[in-house]
């Protein structure tokens, strides 16, 4: 054969392989189209609805429960099977009437291999937006174990058939069960309760039969409160169970994992409220055993926990792991440990808990944590507290909770009971402690010392010793407490107040060095509980650091509180508090501090002070556990020795040889005599006097004008010019430039703290005036003093009014609003140098005056005066007559006659006068005298003498002109 005929027949093969293969493409093309076509056009042609009842009763074996359906459609594509609409699967009568699975639109696929064998095989019932309800009856059974446990029977291939018709020959097998994007309810008996998982993914089938697969994935929700589903997480669980008689012996083997919960939403999911956590949570489960005997191994981890409240610096990070056998039957849990690492430390708890069978008994160990874990955790939960400090040293020890102690003999009375109760109250308050019997062991810390922050120098902690006490308000009175004393070095050598270096001998060497430093050590009792914490400080210390360790563990900064020096203070406190503070009361604490913000003075006598603390204190401890409720309680004194108060405002200190300061439930006292004036020149120019102070703690938010400290003061004999001085400075410091002046004629203008303030006072000199036993009511306000009444007896008489006084540009602005009343004739022309007798004067108007300097004042005066007076008596000059009158009669006259003083009687003087530029000047006004009617003018300049001369305002009967003289 050539080369041409071999390549000829090789085409003419390649021609018919081609054509062959093009033959059977077209074979499966048009058979393909065929069964599409039979997809598609056979089912609506094909009446299922005959079978309904056959599928329904398939469904039913498979499931050992009934079934119902609306309507079946038969599927070829893609794979053969059922279209079920509005599926209802029935509940066991046990658990209610309410279907156990509805869906709209069920899917039910028929095994393929099962039509061959002229069987037919429900494998998978397919279906979305279902809702499932999982039940626990009153007697602890669930609805699914009778779901599984019923349909075993044809799990096993051997389910006895229906009693109706055959149903096509079919053998049940349990299908596949799954659910896509559906609703479980959770249901306790016929009542549903809240707890729901939305957006659900459910699958139910068998490996073998007998031998139960379960996969869950869904979202938790709570149906009665309104919630944030997208912090709830997403609960991930997979189970093999294996067949039993009952659920509750059935072999299980579960995992579950919790993801991506945030605590707030956690804590309204499984309590029906947010607790005010922050932060993100993850645990994972895994169970081996029984439903009622199940050894579980559990992890919790928390990241970034705070309060809602605040961002702390260092959030806290949370990490346990825990083993126990859960025993359902007794609602116990045995052989309990849980680890936790904190730092390089850890904790270890064992613990029983019976349930029903028992108490509870447990141990926990603690192994080098370190106290910095224990700071962090309480600013976690206490905004504020201790920011910049940092704490060493380790916690190590371990604490065991026994069986509860015997009762009482049963002959013991009630009286000797509530006896025993008060007399325990009573050693409580005194730190006295009673050990409970069910918690034993002891906790110690070694090596602690606090530094940075507010503190100047590290405060080096002793060895504690943590031990089981009585705690009042706490659970069971149950908690640990400690004493320990705090030694903080040699205090400050205590500076003499101007009076004491005058009265000092002049030989005594400490009358300018002041006196011996005294010992300063703080004594520290604390107990804490699951409730909250008891606390309670005495000792002495420096007053500078008395305030440093105060702001350094977070105690707002105070003016009045910076404005104490030298000196020390003998501290006797007790707190009381809830670890977290209720949220009602969140806003009045708050608002305590500001009020707080004030001057500093207040209380009379330091003993009465003392002994009222100490009642204070005794009545917070007796009801402590109405106060652990939600609210904190501070109750105790700080005495203060040999100190100094400044404050901005004022331009000298105030020096105080003792001075108490009180704290009770509501409210901050203060109680000191003290002595303010110059240090060059002791005795003189000083204002000697004691305060009072009360500022409220507990007020409530947008009351704050209500809810301002209240400061009484009292004095003996004042000077205005003194007064004035204490405010804003002398005028010779104004004519040196002094810094405090120049800073009051900066932009910086002094500011008072908001605060009612009540003066009283034995008298107050104001130049040539003297107010007799003053009250003045005032109240502070920034740059203004606003006199809102005053009053006082004066120059025989009584005055009262009102007053403001104010900074304008760089001066002081003063204003004065006055009604007198009865006031003596004599002494009131005494003031203008005028022989005035008579009757009682009254008058009222009102003035105002600006600047430093008694002639600033002066020259800045103006104001309106109306004034009445009845019975009156005006010393006269004769000879000081009108011109024309003079020259009339001068032929008459000879040189001998001389002017004589006479007086000018009146029954009644009233009218207006106007202040400017330092005199009085008379306006209208009305003298009547006798049937004459006459009228005066003239000015009255400020410190007299007057200058005023009367005119005649109706002639007499004989029409000849008045000729009453001239006044001088």
């Amino acid at each position: 054969m050539t080369d041409q005929g071999a390549r000829a027949e090789r085409a003419q093969t390649g021609q018919e392989k081609s054509k062959t293969r093009w033959r059977r493409r077209i074979t499966v093309a048009a058979g393909l189209i065929a069964l599409l076509a039979a997809g598609l056009v056979l089912p609506p042609l094909i009446n299922i609805s005959r079978y309904q009842r056959r599928v329904a009763a398939l469904m039913t074996q498979s499931l050992g429960r009934p079934v119902h359906m609306s309507s079946v459609e038969l599927r070829l594509l893609p794979l053969p099977g059922f279209v079920l609409h509005d599926l209802s699967v029935s509940e066991d009568p046990e658990f209610g009437a309410e279907p156990i699975l509805s869906a709209r639109t069920v899917v039910a696929s028929v095994r393929l291999q099962s039509l061959w064998r002229g069987k037919l095989e429900i494998y998978r019932v397919s279906v979305d937006e279902a809702s499932l309800n999982l039940v626990r009856s009153a007697r602890g059974r669930w609805n699914l174990s009778s779901l599984m446990l019923g349909a075993q029977p044809a799990l096993t291939g051997g389910g006895s058939r229906s009693t109706g018709a055959p149903v096509m020959g079919a053998s049940a097998h349990f299908p596949y069960l799954e659910a896509t994007n559906s609703r479980v309810n959770l249901k306790n008996g016929a009542e549903k309760s809240p707890y729901s998982l939305v957006s659900a993914d459910l699958s139910l089938w068998q490996d073998e039969p007998g031998k139960w697969r379960v996969r869950l994935r869904g979202q938790p929700v709570r149906t009665d409160i309104e919630m944030s589903l997208g912090d709830t997480g997403e609960v991930r669980m997979e189970a093999r169970l294996q067949s039993a008689a009952e659920l509750r012996a059935m072999p299980i083997q579960l995992q579950m994992e919790w993801r991506n919960a945030q605590l707030g939403q956690l804590s309204r999911l499984l309590f029906g409220s947010d607790a005010g956590w922050r932060g993100d949570v993850t645990a994972d489960i895994d169970v081996q055993g029984t439903p009622e005997s199940a050894q579980t191994r559990a992890r919790l981890r928390a990241t970034g926990v705070r309060r809602e409240e605040f961002s702390p610096a260092v959030p806290m990070d949370f990490d346990a792991n825990c083993n126990f056998r859960f025993q359902h039957s007794q609602n116990a849990l045995h052989q309990l440990g849980c680890d936790t690492a904190i730092g390089d430390g850890r904790l270890h708890l064992k613990a029983e808990l019976p349930g029903n069978a028992g108490e509870p008994e447990a141990t926990l160990e603690v192994q080098q944590v370190p106290l910095q874990a224990g700071l962090d955790m309480l600013r976690t939960i206490r905004s504020g507290f201790a920011p910049g400090l940092s704490v060493a040293g380790n916690a190590n020890g371990s604490l065991s909770y026994s069986q509860p102690a015997e009762e009482p003999d049963s002959r013991t009375t009630k009286g000797t009971l509530h006896r025993r109760e008060q007399k325990r109250l009573a050693d409580s308050a005194k730190g006295i402690e009673a050990v409970p019997t069910k918690l034993k062991g002891t906790i110690t810390v070694d090596g602690g010392q606090i530094k940075g922050g507010e503190l100047k120098e590290p405060v080096v902690l002793p060895k504690m010793v943590w031990t089981p006490s009585f705690v009042p308000g706490f659970a069971n009175g149950a908690g640990l407490g400690t004493k320990f004393t705090i030694a903080l070095g040699a205090g400050a050598p205590v500076l003499q107040t101007p009076v004491q270096q005058t009265a000092a001998p002049s030989g005594d060497p400490k009358s300018s060095r002041g006196a011996a430093a005294p010992v300063q050590a703080i004594a520290v009792r604390i107990g804490v509980g699951a409730r909250g914490f008891d606390a309670a400080l005495t000792g002495t210390a420096g007053t500078a650091r008395v305030r440093e360790l105060a702001y350094g563990f977070g105690l707002p900064h105070l003016d009045a509180a910076d404005g104490f020096t030298g000196g020390t203070a003998d501290v006797d406190v007790t707190a009381t508090g809830p670890w977290i503070p209720a949220a009602d009361v969140a806003a009045s604490l708050q608002d305590g501090v500001s009020a707080a913000n004030a001057p500093s003075p207040t209380s009379a006598s330091a003993k009465a002070s003392m002994s009222a603390g100490r009642k204070s204190r005794l009545s917070a401890s007796t009801a402590a556990p109405t106060d652990l409720l939600g609210r904190d309680s501070v109750s105790g004194t700080v005495q203060l020795h040999h100190a100094q108060w400044k404050a901005a405002y004022l331009a000298r200190p105030v020096d105080m040889l003792q001075a108490t300061i009180t704290f009770s439930g509501s409210d901050v006292a203060f109680a000191s005599d003290f002595t303010y004036g110059s240090a060059k020149d002791a005795g003189k120019d000083q204002i000697r006097g004691s305060a009072q102070v009360n500022a409220p703690t507990n007020c409530k938010t947008g009351s704050p004008g209500e809810c301002v400290p209240a400061v009484q003061l009292r004095f003996g004999s004042l000077d205005a010019a003194v007064v004035q001085s204490a405010l804003v400075g002398t005028p010779e410091e104004k004519s040196l430039l002094s810094p405090l002046l120049d800073r009051m004629r900066s932009s910086e203008k002094p500011k008072w703290p908001e605060v009612a303030v009540n003066v009283q006072a034995d008298a107050l000199a104001i130049g040539a005036v003297v107010l007799q036993k003053p009250v003045i009511h005032m109240r502070l306000k920034e740059n203004e003093i606003l006199l809102e009444d005053w009053e006082a007896d004066l120059l025989g008489g009584s005055a009262k009014g009102t007053g403001r006084f104010a900074w304008a540009s760089d001066r002081p602005d003063y204003t004065f609003d006055a009604n007198f009343s009865h006031l003596s004739a004599t002494s009131t022309g005494a003031l203008i140098e005028a022989k005035w007798t008579g009757g009682p004067v009254s008058s009222s108007g009102n003035i105002h005056l600006s600047g430093l300097t008694p002639k600033d004042l002066v020259a800045s005066a103006s104001g309106n005066l109306n004034f009445d007076w009845q019975n009156g008596a005006i010393s006269t000059t004769t000879g000081d007559e009108p011109k024309e009158r003079a020259e009339e009669e001068k032929p008459r006259e000879t040189k001998s006659e001389e002017s004589k003083p006479a007086d000018t009687k009146f029954d009644e003087w009233k009218g207006v006068a106007t202040i400017h530029g330092g005199t009085v000047q008379v306006g209208e006004n009305t003298m009547r005298v006798a049937r004459r009617t006459l009228s005066m003018a003239g000015e009255i300049p400020f410190g007299g003498p007057a200058k005023l001369a009367f005119a005649s305002k109706s002639a007499t009967r004989r029409g000849q002109p008045d000729r009453t003289p001239a006044v001088k």
